[in-house]
Parts: C-alpha cells; structure tokens; sequence
C-alpha cells in the first residue's frame, strides 16, 4: 500500500496537487474535455485518499480498527470494518475499499450530471477534498447523498430512501 507520510510526501504532494489543479484550469479555459488529465486526476485523487496517513483521524480510526473497537461507530461503519478485520484486510486496504467505489460513484454522477470533470475538480480541490480525505464517514455520507438526490431526480424514492439509509448507517448526521 502507497504510504504519504514521508518528507518526500511533503514536497512532492503539493507539487502534484497544484500540477493537477493547474491541468484542470487550463482544461476549463480552454473548454475541451481531456481524457488524460480526467485519467491522471482520478489516479491522483485515489492515491491521495487511500495513502493519507498524515492525520489525526487516520491514527485513531486505525488503532481502533486494529483492536476491533470499531462498534462505537454507526452501524454500517462498524459492520464493514470488523469484516474486513476479522478478514485481515490492513486498516489501509479497508479505506481504499470504502474509498475507491465512492470516488468511481462521484466521477459517474459528475459525468452524469455536469458532464465535465475539470470544473467540478477545481471547485473540489478548492477545499472539500481536505475534509473528505481526513473524514471517510463524512465523504461516504456526502455520496450516498448525492446518489439518493440522483435516485430522486430519476423518480426512484424506494431507492432514494434505501440509500439516504445507507448513508445514516455510515454518519448519523446524514
């Protein structure tokens, strides 16, 4: 697993952070769609949510995943870590297991809805991306909320409430 948390990390993360968003910038000026630049901003967002390691929340979630403490958490939180626990998946698999499926949900609503990534990027990039990569129960939330609104605008309200259920499983304040 891609671990960030060494002084290479420290220098080189901002340089790929603003290599991208300037990619992305120049995307939206230049109003022409890249598939590369959507390609290498989907790998270098998974890389930075799934090799985080440089945070609090990081450090607490991982003790308490490593010692099965994980059921003073909601539901489906709790669930889905003492699986992949009890399965010996590493603390850092199970966030790229939780990760990689919401963020691929995230690029298909994008596409679906805005039908440019570039733009979204840069709004992102702007300041969620920092929430999300620290709280994964808050991002999981955030998306499940956007497929339920997805679900409601194509009329589906049994889908919308089997997936705004989902996300309370996940964070409560959903």
């Amino acid at each position: 697993m891609l671990v960030l948390n060494d002084n290479r990390g420290e220098v080189m993360l901002p340089f790929c952070f603003g290599g991208v968003w300037l990619l992305n910038i120049i995307c939206v000026i230049r109003k022409k769609k890249s598939y590369i630049v959507e390609a290498l901003t989907c790998l270098f967002v998974i890389i930075l949510f799934c090799g985080n390691t440089s945070n609090g929340d990081y450090l607490a979630y991982s003790r308490r995943y490593y010692a099965g403490g994980l059921g003073d958490y909601e539901f489906g939180f709790s669930i889905v870590g003492n699986l992949c626990n009890s399965l010996g998946i590493s603390y850092d698999w199970f966030k790229s297991l939780i990760y990689i499926p919401c963020l691929i949900a995230l690029y298909v609503l994008c596409n679906r809805y805005i039908g440019e990534l570039h733009g979204f990027i840069l709004l992102y990039f702007s300041i969620l991306i920092f929430y999300d990569i620290v709280q994964i129960r808050n991002f999981v939330a955030a998306v499940m909320l956007l497929i339920g609104i997805s679900c409601l605008i194509d009329g589906k309200k049994t889908r919308y409430l089997i997936v705004i259920l989902v996300a309370i499983s996940f964070q409560s304040v959903a």
